[in-house]
């Protein structure tokens, strides 16, 4: 902050990021009385009145049926409301709403491949997993699913959705009702336009899947499907 008044630069404000998937104002409010306790000692001590809060981002998207709904616009007023009554001056309060406008706008389709009982357990395998949504192996992200191609069936059981790579972990979701899944049936998992794309790797050697843009009945590729010859094009040796 010291650099406040050097040439050519103009310091507006304080930035904070206190967490992702925020579904409750409880963590923003204090977040934004710890940033005016901050911008009041700014003001105090350094002679420098800040003119913008931006609280990040991390507002939450609904990922399963028992998670909480989230208002954006009451979340944003609440946070105004609680800014202005401890900061009288000029300000503006930015968040970076992120997730909450991509999240639920992508879903992941998946095929599904062998279904098998393993004591009291039903898995499903499906051909992705831990490549192309590493999310539940990383930090627990819980997801729903349907059989797109039998979504007005009533389910029959519960399955554990689990991934191709041959890992203990690789697991989707750890129970969900479906109708009896059968081998090419397809798996929808709602709510992954959040991150899974940009966090897709070739882990175990498995090629990123295709992505599709859809409005308005049309559809239209945006990122092709990755191939073996994709893999190998870094292997000089191999290509020789």
């Amino acid at each position: 902050m010291r650099e406040a008044t050097a040439a050519g630069l103009d310091v507006v404000g304080l930035h904070v990021h206190i967490g992702s998937q925020l579904v409750r104002t409880s963590e923003s409010l204090l977040a934004v009385e710890r940033l005016v306790d901050v911008a009041e000692h700014c003001r105090d001590e350094l002679g420098w009145t800040a003119r913008v809060f931006n609280l990040g981002g991390g507002v939450g998207v609904r990922q399963t049926l028992d998670a909480p709904a989230l208002d954006p616009a009451a979340f944003a007023a609440e946070l105004v409301l609680h800014l202005r009554a401890q900061w009288t001056r000029p300000a503006r309060l930015i968040l970076e709403p992120g997730r909450s406008l991509v999240g639920q706008a992508g879903l992941t389709l998946y095929e599904v491949g062998v279904v098998k009982q393993t004591g009291a357990i039903t898995y499903a395998a499906v051909d992705g997993g831990m490549s192309d949504n590493p999310r539940p192996q990383l930090y627990g992200s819980r997801y729903e699913a349907l059989l797109a191609n039998r979504a007005d069936e009533p389910a029959e059981g519960m399955y554990r959705i689990a991934g191709k790579h041959c890992e203990s972990g690789d697991v989707l979701i750890e129970a969900v009702e479906l109708p009896d899944p059968r081998r090419g049936d397809l798996l929808a998992v709602p709510a992954t336009g959040g991150y899974t794309l940009s966090m897709a790797s070739n882990y175990n050697g498995v090629p990123r899947p295709a992505a599709v843009l859809v409005r308005h009945g049309v559809a239209e590729l945006i990122r092709r499907r990755e191939s073996v010859d994709d893999l190998l094009r870094f292997e000089p040796s191999i290509q020789g």
